[in-house]
């Protein structure tokens, strides 16, 4: 998590793959209801979203 907040904050552009790999590791890992894989994937829509 920490790359990805390291790399967000000097790529924005750049940084919703990393947001889907985080996406994808923490559904495995974690599982959809776990509150960080929720929290990323609301990271991730703000990213595309602008919301």
């Amino acid at each position: 998590m920490e790359k990805v907040r390291s790399y967000i904050s000097n790529h924005h552009r750049n940084a919703e793959p990393f947001y889907i790999e985080a996406l994808e590791i923490a559904e495995l890992c974690l599982g959809v209801n776990h509150p960080d894989t929720i929290a990323i994937g609301k990271n991730l829509q703000s990213k595309r979203f602008g919301g």
